[in-house]
């Protein structure tokens, strides 16, 4: 079985998500930045698809999601 069709790896996932969370967010402010999925499948080797999937499949447990009007995710918040 290859790589691809194991799947992405959820808790390096998870450690790409909170690495760009943790990045867009302005230190001393008290306001949240969001992240989408395309700004964090450009820091890492999964694609948006896989991101999505991810993002879908922990919300409520990991994250809060919010899907826009085109279907990209935006993450506003990490747990």
């Amino acid at each position: 079985m290859d790589l691809e069709e194991a799947g992405p790896d959820r808790n390096r996932l998870h450690d790409l998500v909170k690495l760009k969370w943790d990045e867009a967010q302005v230190s001393g402010s008290s306001d949240p930045r969001t992240v989408t999925d395309e700004q964090i499948a450009q820091g890492g080797p999964y694609s948006v698809k896989q991101i999505q999937e991810h993002l879908l499949a922990e919300e409520d447990d990991r994250y809060v999601v919010e899907k826009g009007d085109d279907g990209t995710l935006s993450v506003l918040s990490v747990q």
